[in-house]
């Protein structure tokens, strides 16, 4: 069958047993030249005959074995994007297999640096191709996953500030979102209206620079880049070049120090520092107020956390510290938008599953890309659920929770479960090792938090919860509590949470001002809560039922009864938005998703065997997808849910 993206002139032929001609043949494909010949001669009648026949099963089937022989061609790059390339072209012939065609093209980019960006795009246009030609269904399924290749391409423009290729990606993003009616058109249109801020912003940055090469002594140009370039898109480290003897006198002495990390300034200068940051928060666009505030807080804190400070200047430090936290929990969180960003096929039902050797306590998905995390004992098992490979790694300490990094490259693991001292790491990924030293020390961990910065152990002890964060960052914050604390939970950004003291008297708290509400109670004895990362809703459960509080009204939510009788709720996991959540069965091995805004069940996550043991199961950012793992099968199983 003729594939969609091009034609090659040299189709390609590929025999059943080839493996020994591609590593032969590979040794001389130094150059991209050699490579083009090599490749032809192996795989062009292949290809050709591929191409030819109106059936899609003999191009899928060679482009898997083109991905196959990837690895016998290692440190060939020019022979292994050929391969790939090639692999997903054929692989798009078949409407069936994007998991193909998103593999190859992810597996350029990770074995082939140079190719990331360029595979990056073909992707996005692969799945524009596919969204173009789905019908029903499967054009919503494609319409999520091309947004999420939108945002994902805007991100990587606003990494580099290509904040014009970045508003135009969103865009696109938000006509998609448009069109196909999707619920999640007021993020993006949220995202298009912060782009748009930052390229007007962005747009005065060359014209103060082009006044500099006319006029290098023109000051007031000189002291607006230096502001700009700090102030708005925290870049104290670009600044610096252009703080020489013609900018203002403040300007030349912070702009170097604030081009440091703020864990080497001199605590000395950190009052400073926390002061021009906190005061230049009113005078930036609202994109940027919240990262100069939290420069500010950062500054402030090691401030005021100096041993020789005291007295009359110790409450100043803490007052003013208090000020810049109330002032930044005004912002909210920076909450991720919540794009179809798990790279796997969507169907709905059971998509793949993978034996697990061990007992697995927690499920995790990850912002982007197709890895997923479990944990348990000492175990962590990584599994691409792209490719289907598995690693697995022995830890130090036991674990009973994990959270990835926003970029899915490292991940902070926490337990033991029920100890009286909590153990926490950060773990990179891809190196497979530990970074930096551990945090640990007397308290029961509850979880752990990490936005890419800042890792932190939300633990208890009997007077208060405690959230410590590793390398002494931040200061611990202390949450006193009147009673020991059944459970915490908070938003992703540390903004709001709750503490449950018993089983029906609840204290709500905003961790990064260290403030603690008076009790409230509840209609319903609860023992497991938990809350969605956007902070809108908090889901409370007991082991017969469940319900969730919209939190800017106190609006409860529709009871969900468990469905099982004789069979205990256990766990709980809520997606980003709060609309969905999956809950774990304690003895059937079951799992059930339900709609949280009106209590209806969704699906079944259900295992081949009954009375299989206790169950773990977590549910997508987005809502879209779920895993379970069932203690006496062994299987992680990954489920496609009803697109919302």
């Amino acid at each position: 069958m003729r594939s969609h993206i091009g034609a090659w002139e040299a189709p390609m032929k590929l025999g059943v047993a080839m493996a020994w001609g591609v590593t032969l043949l590979c040794a001389a494909a130094a150059r991209a030249e050699d490579a083009q010949v090599v490749f032809e001669k192996l795989y062009s009648t292949r290809i050709q005959e591929a191409i030819k026949t109106p059936a899609t099963n003999d191009n899928v089937a060679l482009a898997r074995e083109l991905l196959d022989a990837v690895p016998l061609a290692e440190k060939q790059d020019a022979f292994i994007t050929l391969l790939c390339n090639k692999a997903a072209e054929l692989a798009f012939a078949d409407p069936a297999s994007m998991d193909i065609v998103v593999e190859a093209q992810q597996l350029l980019a990770k074995q082939v640096a140079a190719q990331a960006g360029a595979a990056a795009e073909a992707l996005l246009e692969y799945r524009k191709l596919h969204y173009q030609r789905a019908v029903g269904q499967a054009k919503i399924e494609a319409a999520g996953a091309l947004i999420g290749e939108y945002v994902a391409s805007s991100d990587r423009a606003v990494s580099v500030r290509n904040f014009v290729e970045a508003s135009a990606k969103m865009d696109a993003a938000v006509v998609v979102a448009t069109a196909m009616r999707l619920a999640i058109l007021p993020e993006l249109r949220a995202r298009q209206e912060q782009l748009n801020e930052r390229k007007a912003v962005w747009q005065k940055v060359p014209n103060f620079q082009q006044t500099l090469t006319r006029q290098p002594e023109a000051t007031p140009a000189r002291n607006e880049l230096i502001k700009l370039l700090t102030f708005e898109f925290n870049a104290p480290d670009e600044a610096v070049k252009y703080a020489s003897a013609d900018a203002d006198a403040t300007l030349r002495e912070l702009t170097p120090l604030a081009a440091q990390q703020i864990a080497d300034v001199d605590i000395a200068t950190c009052e400073k520092l926390a002061a021009w940051y906190g005061e230049n928060s009113a005078n930036v666009s609202k994109t940027a107020a919240p990262v100069c505030l939290d420069r500010a807080i950062a500054y402030q804190e090691r401030h005021a956390g100096q041993p020789t400070l005291a007295g009359l200047a110790k409450t100043q430090a803490e007052l003013q510290l208090k000020q810049w936290r109330t002032a930044r929990a005004r912002f909210g969180g920076n909450a991720p938008l919540v794009t179809s960003s798990f790279n796997v096929p969507h169907k709905v039902g059971l998509i793949k599953q993978q034996k697990i050797e061990g007992a697995v306590q927690s499920l995790q998905f990850p912002p982007t890309g197709s890895i997923v995390l479990a944990t348990g004992g000492h175990q962590l098992w990584v599994w691409n659920a792209a490719t289907d490979k598995v690693r697995t790694t022995r830890v130090p300490m036991p674990l009973a929770d994990a959270v990835f990094a926003p970029d899915g490259r490292r991940v902070f693991l926490g337990g033991p479960d029920g100890s009286a001292d909590f153990d926490a790491r950060l773990w990179d990924l891809e190196a497979d090792r530990q970074v930096g030293e551990p945090l640990g020390g007397p308290g029961k961990l509850y979880s752990v938090f990490y936005d890419g910065e800042f890792a932190a152990a939300v633990i208890s002890t009997r007077e208060a919860i405690r959230i410590r964060s590793l390398g002494a960052r931040r200061p611990e914050i202390v949450l006193p509590v009147p009673a020991p604390a059944r459970e915490a939970t908070f938003s992703a950004d540390l903004s709001r949470g709750f503490i449950l003291i018993d089983g029906r008297k609840i204290l709500p708290c905003q961790p990064r001002a260290g403030k603690v509400s008076e009790a409230a109670d509840l209609k319903f004895e609860a023992n497991y809560m938990t809350i969605s990362a956007n902070g809108r809703i908090l889901f409370l459960m007991n082991h017969g039922e469940a319900r969730g509080f919209e939190l800017a009204t106190g609006k409860p939510l529709p009871m969900i009864k468990w469905p099982e009788e004789g069979c205990k709720m256990v766990l709980a996991s809520i997606s980003a938005d709060g609309r969905r959540v999956v809950l774990s069965a304690a003895f059937s091995g079951n799992a059930y998703a339900f709609e949280v805004l009106t209590g209806k069940q969704i699906a079944v996550l259900s295992t081949k065997a009954k009375k299989s043991g206790g169950s773990v199961s977590a549910i997508s950012p987005d809502g879209r997808f779920a895993l379970s793992f069932a203690a006496g099968e062994g299987v992680v199983q990954l489920w496609g849910l009803p697109v919302p």
